[in-house]
């Protein structure tokens, strides 16, 4: 859902530069943007430890040991509130910064050579918004799948193990992805992102052991053909 409030402001920020209302309150917008986020967040995930539990014969094995119709709707909102919903506007986000991008011609007389670079620039930002939406989509639809398919079949996991070694691993590799996006994320806009990752650079370099090695990698060489030392002192 994070990266849908990304998507969001990113597309007034390309699109609609001069908007004067989203720059009044665009401060407002992503707090109460991310208050409610962390809210349905936290909500959505409350009856997990009401409905996930264990079973005798396997005390380590955690699932949802019988599925019902209210956890199969339960299941089948969760997907939907925090896979879908984001999927569907990440895509449709990227997808007008990308038609705005090519359909975007700058004011004036421009030569040959700055129309090829500012070309070559927005199809490199078009591509990097199709791998950032793409990765996502793959860490995460596989396991939303799943959620959906449980809801459906009323299955728990350990049923579709007895079932299906190959199913459960499955299961088990898109759960192991999903949870690991909010760290796989940064890197993924690192990867993808120019202005993401020389806006990480430029933070990095705050830091003291940054700042350190940029003075010194500052600093001029000298060489020993102008006999330069600074505790020298010259004589008559």
């Amino acid at each position: 859902m994070n990266l849908g409030l990304i998507g969001i402001d990113r597309y007034y920020y390309i699109t609609k530069p001069l908007s004067l209302y989203y720059r009044r309150y665009k401060r407002y917008i992503l707090i109460t943007s991310e208050a409610i986020i962390w809210t349905i967040s936290i909500t959505a995930n409350i009856p997990v430890f009401i409905y996930v539990g264990v079973y005798r014969d396997d005390p380590s094995f955690c699932d949802l040991p019988i599925i019902t119709s209210k956890i199969s709707v339960y299941l089948v909102i969760h997907a939907i509130m925090l896979f879908v919903i984001p999927t569907i506007i990440i895509i449709t986000a990227y997808a007008r910064i990308a038609a705005f991008q090519k359909s975007y011609k700058r004011p004036g007389n421009v030569n040959e050579n700055r129309r090829r670079e500012e070309q070559m620039k927005n199809k490199k930002f078009v591509r990097a918004l199709i791998l950032i939406s793409s990765s996502y989509i793959i860490i995460s639809w596989p396991f939303s799948a799943t959620l959906i398919g449980m809801a459906i079949t009323h299955q728990p996991i350990k049923l579709i193990r007895r079932k299906s070694l190959t199913h459960f691993l499955l299961i088990f590799f898109s759960l192991a992805l999903t949870t690991s996006i909010s760290v796989l994320n940064p890197f993924i806009y690192l990867k993808f992102d120019s202005n993401i990752k020389a806006r990480a650079l430029l933070l990095l370099k705050r830091f003291p052991s940054f700042g350190f090695h940029a003075r010194h990698s500052r600093l001029m060489p000298v060489t020993s053909s102008g006999n330069t030392n600074v505790n020298s002192t010259s004589k008559p």
